[in-house]
């Protein structure tokens, strides 16, 4: 039988490997967003504008995926209202 341990650390695996496979995504939505701003000649603020609007939808795209994994609160402790969700080997 497989117990909350288990389930949350193959969960924090799963979202390992998420976060992995949209390092190379996220660094293509950058240089089209930059290209696109270069294109128009919007030379100031480019890093400024793009960065934070591929990290905004990294991090949205993140959050549903956490949503989506079989994490186990069964067994954790709570602190202010935050589950420790740790296992073994640490969080991420």
């Amino acid at each position: 039988m497989i117990n909350s341990e288990q389930i949350n650390a193959e969960s924090l695996s799963r979202f390992r490997h998420y976060i992995n496979d949209c390092r190379p995504l996220m660094k293509k939505q950058y240089e089209q967003l930059l290209a696109r701003d270069l294109s128009q000649q919007r030379w100031e603020g480019c890093f400024r504008r793009n960065v934070p609007a591929v990290l905004e939808q990294t991090y949205d795209a993140a959050l549903k995926q956490l949503l989506l994994l079989p994490f186990d609160s069964s067994d954790s402790r709570q602190d202010k209202g935050l589950l420790d969700l740790q296992t073994g080997s640490g969080l991420l």
